[in-house]
């Protein structure tokens, strides 16, 4: 399957929330056992195969859980749309405490990447106060995705500027996500 995708707001790249979204719209209804990965950044439109992919494609993610493997391919067409992207209603919206961030179960028409992705960023950046970090989402673990609001915990940063957060809701740890600073 094949994307056509519109990069969100003054980005330089195609957001990790927008490929994550696109599987689960038209991939997977109810996926369980989540592990996605990000391989590198692109401006592209992406191929959506199960095929193990040849030795002359240039992935761009891969996705897996209970139902089989998604690879994200870069295509050679270059995105050209861009909409608008109010990253800032979803961090309003949100309530920080420390290494916390307690995300609403709904925030107008966001969904819960991108909660996720705003929340953690904005934590990270404000950890990082002053300086000159640009964080971008890398990888996400998640047994399912909550149904209602969640907590993002930041955990630890690991070596070669990763970082590392717990995704939890009432019922306990559902899985992690991971940033990386460039």
């Amino acid at each position: 399957m094949k994307s056509d995708f519109a990069i969100k707001g003054q980005r330089d790249y195609l957001s990790g929330s927008i490929v994550f979204d696109f599987i689960m719209d038209r991939l997977r209804r109810d996926p369980h056992d989540m592990d996605m990965v990000f391989y590198k950044k692109t401006l592209n439109n992406c191929l959506f195969t199960s095929e193990t992919p040849g030795p002359d494609t240039v992935p761009v993610a891969r996705y897996r859980d209970r139902d089989g493997t998604v690879h994200v391919l870069e295509l050679p067409e270059t995105i050209t749309r861009r909409v608008d992207y109010p990253e800032e209603r979803m961090v309003t919206a949100c309530r920080f405490e420390g290494l916390e961030a307690h995300v609403p179960a709904v925030i107008d028409h966001f969904s819960f990447i991108e909660k996720l992705v705003a929340a953690y960023k904005q934590m990270l950046q404000t950890m990082h106060a002053g300086e000159k970090h640009k964080f971008i989402f890398v990888q996400l673990k998640l047994k399912q995705i909550p149904a209602g609001g969640f907590t993002v915990r930041h955990e630890r940063k690991l070596g070669n500027g990763f970082f590392q957060a717990a995704v939890l809701d009432d019922s306990g740890r559902l899985g992690t996500v991971f940033f990386n600073e460039w």
